[in-house]
């Protein structure tokens, strides 16, 4: 089922738009270009923290997020 609704995803040339929300430069730019890479996302936003991302999500419509948890100030939990 899984895989009929990624091919359906890629036949309907419906790309969505991502938002990694994470403290670590590194890891942002890592799951960055492993989104990028699968083909089912158009453009990847990314937030340094819970504040960072409500300020994106205030200005851009978002399809999907990835969020670490723990981070300083406002965290995953809290976002």
């Amino acid at each position: 089922m899984h895989g009929e609704t990624n091919q359906k995803q890629v036949e309907s040339n419906t790309l969505l738009t991502a938002m990694v929300v994470d403290d670590s430069g590194t890891l942002r730019a890592a799951i960055n270009r492993f989104m990028q890479a699968t083909g089912f996302v158009e453009s990847v936003v990314e937030a340094v923290d819970g504040f960072d991302a409500i300020k994106v999500l205030g200005s851009a419509p978002i399809d999907i997020i990835i969020c670490d948890v723990m981070m300083p100030g406002c965290d995953g939990l809290q976002f």
